[in-house]
């Protein structure tokens, strides 16, 4: 099956989900479709050769261990990332007055340092920046992103004085604006009045002409890093364009373990991160050209896709509209389903839930649910 049938076929998955059921777009992680998806992106992205870092203990240049891998069809992320099951859809619908994702980073390392370590040390790459992230996003467009109908924008490394020197994005927390820490000062923290991003990286109006958009036809993608301030536009109600259609779009992510490990078993969805393992084997047989992986892929069976969706919809429960009934439901599922979970992610999945709890209470007030899940830590949430 071609790459354009399964999007097509994503593309109305995720249409029927939002317009028929009203349901969010990421539900199309139920259907397996989504998952050729994720494996197509995975061959894309995964390189084929290992670094030296992993078998002699040094470092070798990004520039050569890229060379190897285009030569042999491999992909351009480092090759101790991992599919992380980060996994997002949208249906930005202009008839409908939506929206994408207001300005925001993916991941906001707590200090400087921490930071700097969310990049790869690599040889003849001595700033930080210029090394590969940790951190990256493939964000794919199942139908045309135009300006119309919602696209990506982006302020671009170097007019962005935060991407190395660190920021709380808060996202109109109060609380958290004013205890906030923001950590630009010699010993990793300094102790001021919180500016945001976006107003520190747009200081004038001349500074507004440094915003790339990133339109996409159906079919084409984009890679960026977890520092990178992006956004997603409102899309226009009242455009006369013959192809003013929802925007809809599919994101996966991959992590280096150590930064973020992936949020369920690796083993449910593979052989993703065998590619190099393989390669390696085929390079010592003398057919390493572009041969792909022999092992039988593994998708995640229901339950985990469904785990997933719950999980997903309570982190970015800000980002979409959900009814309490529908918070509750996802909530009961990954308690049911805890173990399955990533450690750090669950507790960050029930800690979402207790702030969308308290959102949608009046005056405040956590309801039993959300005081429940308040007592809950390790394995016990």
């Amino acid at each position: 099956t071609s790459h354009s049938t399964w999007r097509t076929k994503i593309a109305r998955v995720i249409s029927d989900l939002e317009i028929t059921h009203r349901l969010p777009a990421t539900f199309v992680l139920l259907f397996d479709e989504a998952w050729d998806l994720a494996r197509a992106s995975c061959e894309a992205l995964m390189p084929r050769h290992a670094s030296s870092v992993e078998r002699e203990g040094t470092l070798e240049t990004a520039a050569s261990r890229k060379k190897k891998n285009e030569d042999d069809g491999g992909g351009i992320l480092h090759p101790l990332m991992k599919f992380n099951y980060d996994v997002l859809a949208w249906h930005i619908d202009p008839a409908r007055n939506q929206a994408g994702f207001s300005p925001h980073r993916d991941r906001q390392p707590h200090t400087r340092f921490d930071l700097q370590r969310s990049f790869y040390p690599e040889e003849g790459e001595e700033e930080v920046g210029r090394q590969q992230a940790k951190y990256v996003t493939h964000w794919v467009a199942l139908t045309d992103a135009t300006p119309e109908n919602s696209r990506l924008y982006v302020i671009p490394r170097g007019f962005d004085p935060d991407y190395l020197g660190g920021d709380d994005d808060f996202d109109g927390d109060k609380h958290c604006k004013e205890t906030s820490l923001n950590f630009h000062g010699s010993d990793g923290y300094r102790n001021e009045k919180y500016s945001d991003p976006l107003t520190r990286a747009l200081p004038t109006k001349q500074s507004y002409q440094n915003i790339r958009a990133l339109p996409r036809k159906a079919g084409q993608s984009l890679v960026f890093t977890h520092r990178i301030l992006h956004w997603g536009s409102k899309g226009n109600p009242h455009s006369t364009a013959d192809a003013n259609g929802p925007r809809i779009a599919i994101s996966f992510v991959f992590s280096d373990e150590g930064f973020e490990a992936p949020y369920v078993k690796e083993e449910y969805f593979g052989p993703c991160h065998n590619n190099i393992r393989e390669a390696e084997e085929e390079e010592k047989n003398g057919d390493s050209k572009k041969v792909k992986s022999s092992a039988p892929w593994k998708y995640p069976p229901f339950s985990i896709r469904l785990l997933l969706v719950c999980a997903q919809l309570l982190i970015y429960h800000q980002r979409f509209d959900l009814s309490t009934p529908m918070l509750r439901a996802c909530y009961d599922y990954c308690k049911l389903h805890s173990k399955e979970l990533n450690e750090v992610y669950r507790k960050k999945v029930f800690v979402e839930f207790v702030k969308a709890m308290k959102e949608q209470s009046s005056g405040g007030v956590v309801d039993g649910g959300a005081e429940e899940v308040c007592g809950l830590e390790g394995d016990e949430a």
